[in-house]
């Protein structure tokens, strides 16, 4: 049956797509246009900059609204570490893109091969407070600090990069053999 409406769907959408075509060919057909420069005489030059104006200001418009909302869904995202009672001991915090990263472990003194968590929530390197993560309209990343204000603008977004201080780390613990 739900083979039968996706079908009876889509020679419907056909149908009324092959008849409103129809109709458009016909009505261009009977349109005497002339040359392009007899239609170009028609309009005045002001009136075509202010229809093309209008018309590329809406679509600027338009894309800029569709944007922000996309950002704002984005910016609404929480990353925690996934099963937080796992890895109860806090490391140093790790150093990477000017920043700070609490780093969690299993064992109080990691072994080689143990795996470690990193929090998605980078710390400001002036005060080691959680930074805020914002997208900004161009696809970047922007960390501010709540406390002191400092602001660092990233590629990437903070989940991406904890999940490379996560594989930094761990090859820091494989190096070294211990921390």
């Amino acid at each position: 049956m739900k083979a039968f409406k996706d079908v009876a769907k889509s020679v419907g959408i056909g149908l009324i797509v092959f008849t409103i075509e129809q109709i458009i060919v016909f009505a261009i057909s009977q349109l005497n246009m002339g040359s392009a420069l007899q239609w170009w005489q028609r309009f005045d030059f002001v009136t075509v900059i202010i229809i093309g104006g209008t018309t590329g200001g809406a679509v600027a418009v338009a894309l800029t609204l569709y944007r922000l909302r996309q950002i704002k869904k984005i910016n609404n995202l929480q990353y925690l570490i996934k099963d937080p009672e796992a890895y109860p001991y806090q490391r140093p915090d790790y150093p990477h893109k000017g920043v700070y990263w609490e780093v969690w472990a299993t064992r109080k003194r990691p072994r080689k091969g143990d795996s470690l968590r990193v929090r998605a929530a980078p710390k400001c390197p002036e005060c080691r407070r959680e930074m805020e993560e914002n997208k900004t309209f161009w696809g970047k990343f922007s960390w501010t600090c709540i406390k002191c204000g400092f602001k660092l603008i990233n590629e990437d977004s903070s989940a991406k990069e904890s999940e490379r201080v996560e594989k930094l780390a761990e090859a820091d613990l494989e190096h070294q053999g211990t921390t």
